[in-house]
């Protein structure tokens, strides 16, 4: 769990520093590569889940942070956040005005096809988004939303990791 969260702190870190290549990349929607992290090798899977995203979605909307939408640029900008970010643990961060990541985790490797699963997953990650909202005071509404699994081969622990990103409005959430 503890270095779940390290790689939540180094993701949100490097997105941070990295929002000013955000135009400068193409990609491919899905597929696999690792990063180490203190010697830990873990497995990134940017394959979309149709079950999730529509639940993450719904709760949004329920939370009134209305119209969020996938972006494939935002999950590849996750997953290079979160590989540069396991390159340089103490890379200085100029950029601001982008990011809010949330993430739930799974003992084992969740079955998305249950829709118990994908809402409870949701549920969690749009938890971390109000907090986060209410902390900085802005509204999440019409934004892209990104997000990755990562998967510890050892331990076969599974995390969910969601950006937002976008030009935030400011707003009182309630």
């Amino acid at each position: 769990m503890k270095i779940m969260k390290k790689l939540m702190a180094l993701a949100l870190a490097s997105a941070l520093a990295l929002t000013l290549l955000t135009g400068c990349g193409g990609g491919g929607g899905g597929g696999s590569s690792s990063v180490t992290i203190n010697g830990q090798t873990l497995t990134l899977n940017k394959s979309r889940v149709e079950m999730f995203e529509k639940a993450f979605e719904e709760q949004m909307d329920n939370v009134g942070f209305e119209n969020a939408t996938y972006s494939e640029e935002i999950t590849n900008l996750l997953e290079k956040a979160i590989k540069e970010g396991a390159k340089n643990q103490t890379a200085q961060q100029t950029a601001a005005n982008y990011v809010v990541l949330s993430g739930a985790s799974f003992l084992t490797a969740p079955n998305w096809k249950d829709a118990t699963v994908a809402h409870s997953a949701a549920k969690t990650v749009v938890d971390g988004i109000v907090k986060k909202a209410k902390e900085d005071n802005v509204d999440f509404s019409n934004q892209a939303y990104g997000y990755i699994q990562v998967k510890d081969p050892k331990s076969g622990v599974v995390e969910i990791a969601v950006m937002m990103g976008g030009m935030q409005k400011t707003k009182v959430v309630a």
